[in-house]
């Protein structure tokens, strides 16, 4: 009876031995298998990490390529924001940047190849840039090896225009004129930028080294009056160029109103801009100094002195300039001292930063000429001339500059009353002068009168008459109301309308001259001058047979040369 109760027990108890047979049976199995499971699910685990980690890989490396693309770029484009900043500083001379500009343009100047391929207007901004920090350094064959290189390569119309600025301007400062005028004249330039204002202001600055300053002005002016595009730094630097158009006609009363203008241009950046503010007071104080102002020159010329010193490496060439400004002036105020000085500094800086050969060099000893001229050391005049003459001979586009030389050796030889050999020199001179200089100007203005001056010594009053004539027609045009120069020129011609038997003639032209002697202080104007006026004077008193003109010339004589 009981025995279907006990079924169920012993059921139950049967299937829970055969359970754990079966957990046995697994678990010797599992002794026996784990360890090569074990090493299976490590595999299959260890592959699908590896896999996700070399996908992973993958797009971490194509991302960091793509981010070293657009760093490498960006910092391209930050070099170029640099080199901006160091062209500007280069071209104002800071002595901080000055001393390792040079270095840091070289080794900017690394292997632009990437960047031509992935963004060549950035590559050419970047040469553009180092080429502006190599003009500022005076490395201008270095400008032209830059430009030459990038131009190899395509990039917009406007970096491609100012990149072959550069090499025009370039080539300017080396005085290779006939080489920068074929660049100018390049038909490959882009066309949509030939009209460009700047392109015609690289013409502008090409026709005033040429010795055609009256073109330089006009294309100056009608930049001025119609480009839209000019910022203020640019209409500064415009400012400027016209003044040196203008005073190099000798309209030295528009000079000082375009510096002037320049001047209140400069006032609201006077703090960023120094360097340009040092340039308007050397001009200032040069066409100060033309105007016979030679003192208020001097305090004019120190401001640029000041900043140049401050500013400047100790062998910029812009200290050469300023010197040579100031044995202008110095030479006015009889500090001969003082000029030679200023003479041997700027030799020793045109030299070492634009060789023996440059015309910088040549224009240096013109003027140490000059100077040896005006202490009476003749041999030493002419010895520095004919060493000017040397180098400004072997350079075709420096006619104007030996024409001008020549001119001043005639007057050497006039001074030893070797006439036959100062012939010779002027009529040279004028021939270089008439073929590489436009009328009216005062180096042809000055070249007639000394020739006139010899033919009248030689007996030529007819040719000396017409010359001298000549001489005060150009002077008239291109010299200051109340320069020296016309006056003496205007001497010259007295004496020989009276060699020549034109008394009135001779009378009124000497009028002239003497009313703007007689307006001036003889202590302030330069000796040579002033001897000049009194020689002349005696001279003319003794052709007019004039009693009271011989007295009053004649006290002036026994009083002594007054001047500086």
């Amino acid at each position: 009876m009981r025995w279907p109760v006990i079924w169920p027990a012993l059921a139950a108890s049967r299937s829970c031995r055969h359970a754990t047979e079966a957990a046995h049976r697994l678990q010797r199995g599992l002794r026996r298998y784990w360890l090569p499971l074990g090493l299976l699910a490590v595999l299959v685990i260890g592959t699908v990490v590896g896999l996700l980690a070399v996908l992973d890989q993958r797009n971490s490396l194509q991302e960091a390529l793509n981010e070293s693309e657009r760093s490498r770029t960006t910092a391209d484009r930050t070099l170029g924001f640099v080199l901006d900043a160091l062209a500007a500083a280069s071209s104002e001379g800071a002595n901080k940047v000055d001393v390792t500009v040079r270095e840091f343009a070289d080794a900017t100047g690394r292997d632009l190849a990437p960047l031509w391929r992935s963004d060549p207007d950035t590559a050419g901004q970047i040469v553009l840039n180092l080429a502006k920090v190599d003009h500022g350094q005076e490395r201008y064959q270095r400008v032209i090896e830059r430009v030459d290189e990038a131009l190899q390569h395509p990039m917009s119309a406007p970096t491609e225009t100012r990149l072959r600025i550069q090499k025009v301007d370039a080539l300017r400062e080396l005085s290779r004129l006939d080489e920068a005028w074929a660049q100018l004249d390049d038909p490959t330039w882009p066309a949509q930028t030939r009209d460009d204002w700047r392109v015609n202001q690289t013409r502008a600055r090409l026709l005033r080294t040429s010795g055609k300053p009256v073109e330089a002005e006009a294309i100056t002016r009608q930049t001025l009056a119609s480009a839209t595009d000019i910022s203020e730094e640019e209409h500064i630097a415009l400012a400027g160029e016209m003044v040196t158009y203008v005073g190099d006609q000798g309209r030295l009363v528009e000079a000082l109103q375009a510096l002037e203008l320049q001047r209140q241009l400069l006032a609201p950046v006077v703090q960023i801009r120094p360097n340009v503010s040092a340039r308007n007071a050397q001009n200032r104080a040069l066409i100060l100094h033309w105007m016979g102002r030679s003192r208020e020159a001097r305090v004019a010329l120190q401001e640029a002195v000041d900043i140049y010193r401050e500013r400047l490496a100790p062998m910029h060439s812009s200290h050469a300039d300023v010197a040579m400004i100031g044995v202008e002036i110095d030479k006015a105020l009889g500090d001969n001292a003082s000029a030679q000085g200023r003479i041997d500094t700027a030799l020793a800086i045109y030299r070492q930063q634009l060789g023996v050969h440059h015309p910088k060099v040549a224009e240096v000893l013109h003027t140490q000429g000059n100077l040896a001229l005006q202490r009476g050391d003749l041999e030493a005049a002419a010895q520095a001339y004919q060493a000017s003459l040397d180098i400004t001979t072997e350079l075709p586009a420096k006619r104007a500059a030996a024409g001008t030389t020549r001119y001043s050796l005639c007057g050497v030889e006039f001074a030893q009353q070797r006439f036959e050999q100062a012939l010779t020199l002027c009529r040279q001179s004028l021939i270089d002068l008439e073929a590489s200089v436009a009328e009216p100007s005062h180096q042809l203005s000055n070249s007639l009168a000394n020739l006139g001056r010899v033919e009248s010594e030689l007996g030529q009053h007819e040719q000396a008459v017409l010359h001298l004539g000549r001489a005060v027609e150009q002077g008239a045009q291109v010299f200051d109301a109340q320069s020296m120069d016309l006056a003496n020129i205007r001497l010259y011609l007295s004496l020989a309308l009276a060699r020549d038997g034109q008394m009135e003639q001779s009378r009124a032209a000497f009028a002239l001259s003497d009313r703007q002697f007689a307006q001036m202080d003889l202590t302030q104007i330069s000796r040579l001058h002033a001897r000049s006026y009194i020689e002349h004077g005696l001279a003319l008193a003794q052709a007019w047979n004039d009693p009271a003109m011989l007295a009053r010339f004649q006290a002036l004589a026994n009083a002594g040369v007054p001047g500086p």
